[in-house]
């Protein structure tokens, strides 16, 4: 007996739909730059709170730190460890926090996705 039913199965257009949709969601973010911006906002965020660290140890300790910024890394005066940031660089500079918690720089300058930025250490 001849079938002559040609055509897909439900389950093979389910399973190629799927495979589309993984793809579109893989790529779709990247081509519109969306990850790195939500990357980019989160090194931001990591700076931000490390900033706050440093200054909440310098106020509560009441001695001076300093931070070391250089290339793609920050490296806090009396740590080993350099945090690393993947998206930003930035140019070599010293911050110093009093024991009072505020520093002798007011702004950070920094390169992220091909622009120069500013981070204002003062906030």
């Amino acid at each position: 007996m001849n079938n002559t039913n040609s055509g897909f199965t439900l389950i093979e257009l389910m399973v190629v739909m799927i495979i589309i949709s993984l793809a579109a969601a893989l790529v779709s973010p990247r081509v519109m730059g969306i990850y790195d911006k939500a990357v980019l906002h989160a090194e931001e965020q990591k700076l931000r709170d490390c900033i706050a660290g440093v200054k909440n140890r310098s106020f509560i300790r009441q001695v001076p730190l300093k931070m070391v910024f250089r290339d793609n890394g920050v490296t806090i005066e009396g740590e080993a460890a350099t945090i690393e940031f993947k998206m930003m660089t930035f140019n070599p500079l010293i911050v110093t926090f009093n024991g009072n918690g505020f520093s002798d720089t007011e702004k950070i300058s920094y390169q992220a996705l091909e622009t120069e930025k500013l981070f204002d250490v003062s906030d």
